[in-house]
């Protein structure tokens, strides 16, 4: 993928962070200092803006998104990924998927860090779901360290627009859950993973699969400790 200017970055991240602090009530936790180098955050992805309040928490640290490939068909959403280095993530066209991995593998032989769901997409607030073994792959490919993210929005905060886009010529409609301004927004970053742990007597599909299973756990569990903020 093409690498632009850090420039571009910290223009887009200038604009977004006042905004959305401004947009919603948001609140966050840290359980320990982040790890040295790059990371992989893993967070669940209840609604369309779950990547924004990470992308501008703390300083210095750069974070690429993996976001749907049919988020880029809308014109400035596509300028602001691509200037930003944020990373194409096929979802639809399968048969590309090695393409997302490897820009993700770039990302993180540079030294930055990687954003991406264990879901696979978005999911029900209150839905649990099995973990996508992607992120454990690219934490194996890249040895790094994976930081679990739970979020949580407040069900009221939540509403629901109506989308279309195009992808490949063809139209496509969706529902896409949107905060309200001002929802409650909880934010906790946990412990890091390390899979080696995991992975060091069996890298079996099945374990790879029991390993993002339990970090999906874990994920969860920091979701409910995100909606404690408010109580």
């Amino acid at each position: 993928m093409k690498i632009y200017s850090n420039f571009w970055y910290h223009f887009w991240k200038t604009f977004l962070k006042p905004y959305l602090h401004l947009y919603l009530n948001l609140r966050y936790k840290q359980k320990v200092p982040f790890p040295e180098g790059p990371k992989i955050f893993a967070v669940n992805h209840p609604t369309v803006w779950d990547a924004f309040p990470i992308l501008v928490y703390g300083k210095g640290t750069y974070v690429s998104v993996m976001v749907e490939e049919q988020i880029w068909s809308f014109r400035l959403p596509r300028f602001i990924f691509a200037t930003a280095n944020q990373i194409k993530l096929f979802n639809l066209d399968k048969s590309k998927t090695e393409d997302s991995i490897n820009d993700a593998l770039q990302i993180l032989s540079m030294g930055r860090s990687i954003l991406i769901s264990p879901e696979g997409g978005r999911t029900d607030p209150a839905e649990m779901v099995r973990g996508k073994k992607g992120t454990i792959r690219l934490a194996t490919d890249a040895k790094a360290p994976i930081i679990p993210i739970g979020v949580w929005i407040s069900p009221e905060g939540v509403k629901y627009k109506k989308i279309k886009y195009y992808y490949r010529g063809e139209k496509y409609h969706d529902i896409a859950p949107i905060p309200k301004f001002r929802a409650n927004y909880g934010v906790v970053y946990g412990e890091p993973f390390y899979i080696e742990e995991f992975l060091k007597t069996n890298s079996s599909l099945e374990n790879y699969q029991f390993v993002a299973d339990e970090l999906l756990r874990r994920i969860y569990l920091l979701s409910s400790e995100a909606k404690e903020l408010f109580s």
